[in-house]
């Protein structure tokens, strides 16, 4: 019989040779599963991560359009009236039909004030930082294993490009005149909220191509929205 010590936690105990083994097997066991479960948080972190900035991408136009149908439901009714189409149309939800029509560009009014996109950029920008500090914290994190820091990485360099084609999107608007712009890119599509009221059929092609040139999106991923 083979005895052994073990003094590493203060505690000696003469353990015989089988049972020494088994007590082995079984530590090894719970690393495996702390390391394993471990990777699940990680990954459960950049998913949430990745996941609240593409929330925020697509729903801006809809934030936007909410905060000012209390103010503009006079004009939301007067334009559903108006015969062109091309230039204004009520603020209401688009429907399957027109999201999924190639080459379409969505228009909508939701007479509000430039303050909102003040805040739609703060907010942005909020979700962005956030999402860039807890995606650094897992690549700094020295317990986190290599294929997550990859991972976190890979989502840190998308939110940087999404940034700057923003960036590019806004300062390119702006010098056309399109003063208030706001821009959101993911990787679903464009959408893009400019401080009019209206728009007229070659502003929209100016917008468009704007955003084609600088995401390689296609018309039907980009959605252009006109408020006050």
């Amino acid at each position: 019989m083979l005895s052994l010590t073990i003094r590493r936690l203060g505690v000696c105990a003469h353990l015989t040779q089988p049972c020494y083994i088994k007590m082995c097997a079984e530590m090894r066991s719970v690393v495996k599963r702390i390391k394993k479960n471990q990777v699940i948080i990680t990954a459960l972190a950049i998913m949430i991560a990745v996941a609240g900035y593409i929330n925020y991408a697509g729903n801006i136009s809809d934030i936007i359009s909410v905060s000012g149908r209390g103010e503009a439901a006079a004009t939301d009714v007067a334009a559903s009236d108006s015969a062109d189409n091309d230039i204004s149309v009520p603020a209401e939800e688009p429907d399957d039909e027109s999201m999924m029509e190639p080459g379409s560009v969505i228009l909508t009014s939701g007479g509000v004030t430039s303050g909102v996109i003040s805040e739609a950029k703060l907010n942005r920008e909020q979700i962005r930082a956030k999402n860039t500090e807890n995606l650094t914290n897992i690549v700094n994190d020295a317990n986190i294993d290599k294929s997550s820091k990859t991972a976190a990485i890979n989502e840190l360099a998308k939110i940087a490009d999404y940034s700057e084609k923003e960036m590019a999107i806004e300062i390119l608007l702006e010098a056309k005149g399109f003063n208030d712009v706001v821009a959101s890119v993911s990787d679903t599509g464009v959408d893009i909220v400019v401080n009019q009221q209206t728009l007229e059929t070659s502003q929209k092609a100016q917008i468009e191509d704007i955003a084609k040139r600088k995401t390689g999106m296609t018309s039907d991923k980009i959605n252009i929205n006109v408020v006050k």
